[in-house]
C-alpha cells in the first residue's frame, strides 16, 4: 500500500471512532511493519468564548492496510485571539477544565 491509501484508512477510522470530522494528517512513516501516522483533530464549539481544542492522536495501520488502533496524545487550547496553551492529554489540568464544561462529556 503507498502512503495516500495509508493517509485514507487513518483519516477515516480514526475520524468514526472518535466522531469528529476533518482530520488532518501532520506527519507519516513506515517503522519496520506497520505506518504510523500522527493526526490532528479539532473540536469546535458553537460559543466563542470557548476555545477550541486540536487533539493529537497517533493512529496505525499495518502493511496489509488494517487499522491497527490509535492513541491520544495531546490537547492543546486554541483561542480565537490565537492565545495558545500546550498540555499533555493526561495532565489534571486537563480532566478539570473539561468535567467542568458540559459539552465535553462526549470525551
Amino acid at each position: 500500500m503507498n502512503k495516500k491509501e495509508i493517509v485514507k484508512i487513518a483519516k477515516t477510522n480514526l475520524a468514526e471512532l472518535t466522531g469528529f470530522d476533518s482530520p488532518k494528517i501532520r506527519n507519516i512513516s513506515k517503522e519496520n511493519r506497520i505506518w504510523r501516522a500522527t493526526v490532528n483533530i479539532t473540536e469546535e464549539f458553537l460559543e466563542t468564548s470557548t476555545p477550541e481544542i486540536v487533539w493529537t492522536y497517533d493512529v496505525l495501520v499495518d502493511l496489509a492496510g488494517n487499522f491497527r488502533g490509535y492513541s491520544k496524545i495531546r490537547g492543546r487550547k486554541k483561542h480565537k485571539n490565537t492565545i495558545r496553551k500546550s498540555f499533555n492529554a493526561k495532565d489534571e489540568s486537563l480532566r478539570k477544565y473539561l468535567t467542568k464544561n458540559a459539552e465535553y462529556s462526549r470525551l
